[in-house]
């Protein structure tokens, strides 16, 4: 399956909408998420064994396990579970590395390698909040375009979806860091494994709605314009 272009450089957004968001709600990604869901579930409930919780190392391994496979499962929803074409699988393991390594920012605010000081901050750490997902998508969207970098159509959409998907699931215990609003209780349980399986069609409809890639061709001229027109 491939995502639907529905957009026209001279006519907009077609009607094909509809269609194509049909498309994404097939049976296969509907059962694939249901699998996500069982996925996560089995993970939690053994980060809760009491053999997890003595071993610092291996519940810090889980949760980061954890975090990637989500990050690809979901990608790999958008894609419509095509694992055919190199291009998909490449896109789908960087989910996965961006879900996971987005942790790091606990080693850097900590200034140390060791695990004990990385879990033992007493603030979130910067890629934790969640505000900055949409900066960073605006801005890697404003470079691909500008860059005419047309193939990366995809980033943006790749980046919000592995770092949202990284929030939510810590959100169950410390809710979302909203900066500069504060933070929200914690997610329920519940409503974070729904926002989990929910999160990839969101994703992909709002692609669909916005005609990526075509619709960065024609912001990538119209910045080029009047960046000539400047220059006049």
């Amino acid at each position: 399956m491939r995502l639907p272009i529905i957009y026209n450089l001279d006519k907009g957004l077609s009607n094909g909408t509809t269609s194509s968001i049909k498309g994404i709600l097939t049976s296969a990604n509907l059962i694939s998420a249901s699998f996500l869901g069982v996925f996560c579930l089995t993970c939690d409930r053994l980060a809760q064994t009491a053999a997890c919780r003595r071993n610092r190392v291996f519940a810090a391994l889980l949760d980061n396990f954890t975090h990637g496979i989500i990050g690809s499962w979901t990608w790999a929803v958008v894609l419509g579970g095509n694992l055919n074409s190199t291009k998909n699988l490449r896109q789908i393991i960087l989910a996965g590395i961006l879900a996971s390594c987005m942790d790091v920012d606990h080693f850097l605010a900590a200034r140390s390698i060791h695990l004990k000081d990385a879990t033992s901050l007493q603030q979130r750490p910067l890629f934790h909040m969640t505000t900055l997902i949409p900066v960073i998508a605006i801005i890697s969207e404003i470079i691909i375009c500008a860059s005419g970098l047309h193939r990366l159509h995809y980033f943006p959409y790749l980046f919000t979806l592995s770092w949202f998907s990284h929030h939510i699931r810590d959100a169950t215990r410390r809710g979302l860091w909203l900066w500069p609003f504060g933070s929200t209780p914690p997610v329920p349980y519940g409503m974070y494994i729904g926002l989990t399986l929910v999160l990839p069609f969101l994703i992909a409809i709002l692609m669909s709605i916005t005609g990526s890639p075509i619709h960065a061709v024609e912001l990538h001229r119209v910045l080029h314009r009047v960046g000539g027109i400047q220059q006049v």
